[in-house]
């Protein structure tokens, strides 16, 4: 079973991913060099050309590594305890959030009706930006929904079996969950 962006363990099998495809495109860009300095005594040649143009992809690569790599995953108690109270709820977990400002960790991200909570339980996240930077995508795209973002993990508990109770599931709830992950890591 592939693990996709909003799943649980989604930052390790992604570093997993990363790690493999940067391995991999800048062996070929090595193997290229050599092969075209093995043939022809020089490394003024073409296969140079292909491997110097087969650095961009590399590179490319290795930016997404960078940016996986400090992330961590969220605690497998903590999706424990997260998972059997979201029912009626679209849930994503294990986000990481960018914005022109700030790169924000976000654990789990719950929507239900035009309700969305969020719960992020680093120290590091700015709770109000990543508020403001949810609230300007979904603005963007004409979402009208009520957003909050919880550092403590039983407030969130708590606002989640609330809205598990009174809530009603909306057409529209996969839909804005589904434009958070895109615009996610």
């Amino acid at each position: 079973m592939k693990i996709q962006k909003g799943d649980y363990g989604y930052i390790k099998h992604q570093k997993k991913i990363e790690i493999l495809k940067t391995s991999i495109m800048f062996a070929l860009v090595i193997i290229i060099f050599a092969a075209g300095y093995v043939t022809t005594k020089s490394r003024l040649n073409l296969f140079t050309l292909v491997a110097v143009l087969g650095c961009l992809p590399a590179s490319k690569e290795l930016v997404s590594l960078i940016m996986i790599l400090p992330r961590k995953g969220l605690e497998p108690g903590v999706y424990e305890k997260i998972s059997p109270v979201a029912e009626k709820s679209s849930v994503a977990y294990e986000m990481v959030m960018t914005s022109y400002e700030k790169t924000m960790p976000l654990d789990c991200l719950a929507v239900l009706g035009n309700t969305m909570i969020g719960y992020s339980g680093s120290e590091k996240a700015d709770v109000s930006l990543l508020e403001k930077h949810i609230r300007d995508i979904c603005n963007g795209n004409k979402y009208k929904v009520t957003i909050k973002i919880f550092r403590d993990l039983d407030a969130f508990l708590e606002r989640l079996s609330q809205l598990e109770e009174k809530g009603e599931p909306s057409e529209l709830q996969d839909t804005v969950l589904n434009t958070m992950k895109a615009v996610s890591l």
